[in-house]
């Protein structure tokens, strides 16, 4: 009897056959659990981009650009 295939959910399914390599660019999407929003009120929206520079300033990334949206980020 054949077995049915894994099916991989949640973080598993993201990682899966994935690999990170240095220097490297990457697209980053983060969003809030829905149907949560508020990214964009002033105060928030403020702190999301000194947390952003604050990272590139410590080595951890370089940012090119980013959109920040209601309920969710890229980068």
């Amino acid at each position: 009897m054949e077995s049915e295939p894994k099916v991989y959910r949640g973080t598993a399914a993201l990682q899966r056959g994935r690999h990170s390599s240095p220097g490297a660019d990457y697209f980053i999407t983060g969003n809030l659990e829905r149907p949560l929003n508020g990214l964009t009120a002033p105060s928030l929206a403020h702190l999301i981009q000194e947390q952003f520079h604050a990272l590139a300033r410590a080595g951890h990334w370089h940012v090119r650009t980013f959109v920040l949206m209601p309920d969710h980020f890229h980068s």
